[in-house]
């Protein structure tokens, strides 16, 4: 019973440091700082380790080398013993030849030792590990750090070896490596993963992913084009001004003087109260706005708008003018999309698989939805698309066909698409039209 006792520690020990190992290299390194965070003095030692590579290297050397002992042992000394108890056994067997005996209780024992080594001592634990290693960390770093002690002799050796061949070899200097960090890529790849096994909602995922998206997107791409801007003269009266609170009801307007190609500030709704019972001619109360080009990135309109302690921002076009303007909730809808507000429902989905879109509506939603490319060098919406292909004004029942969509002009405003229906088409019938 006591050498079956050892046998059993060994294969134990093996597991052990088999799950140490594993649990590192898998660590979640976000869970244990919120461990640590609440006062656990154990994943704050785990934490040291995931931080330091130093500290990292000698927790896997202690693994490694606690693997190689309980590994020979488990062969020196297991093998020995189960072979002896199997030769006793097979002594009294009429079946087996004297001079056989002592080889095939080698065989056996090898043979039982190795398949509970790989199962027991191997597999079972790394799988554990794999799917427990912030459990398995936090079990295992005292008794790790014991080991990482009485085994530094050996680790220092190793790690002293492998170090410089890592220098004079490969040029990498593990002192000065730090902490594997994820790209943006591996980051959406682990979003889209984590909503395929339902850890995180569509919703959430969407909005993550979204967050990628957003450092990309330039001013012109989420403005109000002027053509949809709702603006007031710097001189008015409190009927013009209650005429655009009837029809057009926002929290902000932008203020021009002579045309909207020269806004000269905004103002709020509640400065606008004691203006709509004037009778004469008033100047309204500006507030300072900043203005920026429509290839500004979002970040910079954010930026801009902070400094100005403002929550609107006009866009210029190239020749100075106005181009559109940009509010927060504007920046705010395309991180967390638009939820009924009055710029809501610009894409409708009808029943035939078609689509019911505004003309501001970006080229790039509409390859979203359809799954499909739709590129084009000088514009990003529909309403851009349409003139592009027309070289005119559109006029209502306007129809284009333009890479693998189908569109069609249901209202106009002004000079620009309002409102029209796309559909998607197949490769052939866009090209016969084109040869029409």
């Amino acid at each position: 019973m006591f050498e079956v006792a050892i046998i059993l520690i060994l294969i134990v020990f093996n597991a052990m440091f088999v799950a140490s190992e594993f649990a590192i290299v898998s660590a979640p390194k976000v869970a244990i700082e919120g461990q640590a965070a609440a006062g656990s003095k154990r994943a704050k030692r785990v934490l040291d380790v995931l931080k330091t590579p130093a500290l990292q290297d000698r927790y896997i050397a202690t693994a490694q080398v606690g693997i190689t002992i309980a590994s020979l042992g488990l062969g020196m000394y297991g093998e020995q013993v189960l072979a002896h108890w199997l030769e006793s056994l097979l002594e009294h067997s009429t079946f087996i030849q004297v001079a056989s005996i002592h080889g095939i209780a080698s065989m056996t024992a090898l043979l039982v030792l190795t398949y509970f080594h790989i199962v027991l001592g191997e597999m079972v634990p790394k799988s554990l590990a794999l799917q427990r290693s912030q459990l398995f960390l936090t079990w295992l770093v005292v008794p790790m750090s014991f080991f990482t002690k009485l085994f530094w002799p050996i680790i220092l050796v190793l790690n002293g070896l492998s170090n410089l061949l890592l220098r004079k070899l490969l040029g990498i200097d593990r002192a000065k490596s730090s902490f594997a960090a994820f790209t943006p890529e591996e980051i959406e790849f682990i979003v889209q993963e984590s909503e395929t096994e339902g850890i995180l909602s569509d919703e959430m995922g969407t909005v993550i992913k979204e967050l990628f998206d957003f450092g990309e997107r330039i001013a012109e791409d989420i403005m109000v084009p002027r053509v949809h801007m709702v603006a007031l003269p710097m001189r008015t009266t409190g009927i013009e001004v209650r005429k655009v609170l009837n029809t057009s009801l926002h929290t902000r307007y932008p203020v021009f003087q002579g045309d909207k190609d020269n806004i000269v500030g905004s103002v709020h709704i509640k400065d606008l109260g004691s203006i709509v019972d004037e009778d004469g001619v008033v100047s309204l109360p500006l507030r300072p706005v900043p203005y920026l080009p429509g290839s500004a990135p979002i970040q910079a309109v954010l930026d801009a708008m902070k400094e100005f302690s403002t929550h609107i921002a006009i866009v210029l076009d190239e020749y100075g003018g106005t181009a559109g303007f940009i509010t927060i909730q504007d920046v705010f809808e395309e991180v967390l999309g638009d939820y009924e507000t009055e710029n809501a429902h610009q894409i409708e989905k009808m029943n035939d698989g078609s689509l019911r879109a505004a003309g501001t509506v970006r080229l790039d939603e509409i390859a979203e939805l359809f799954e499909i490319d739709l590129e084009h060098e000088e514009v990003t919406t529909v309403s851009g698309l349409v003139l592009d292909r027309l070289s005119r004004p559109p006029r209502v029942g306007d129809h284009i066909r333009y890479g693998t969509v189908s569109i069609t002009v249901v209202r106009v405003l002004g000079r620009g698409v309002h409102t029209c229906t796309i559909k998607k088409v197949e490769k052939s019938e866009t090209a016969a039209a084109e040869e029409d």
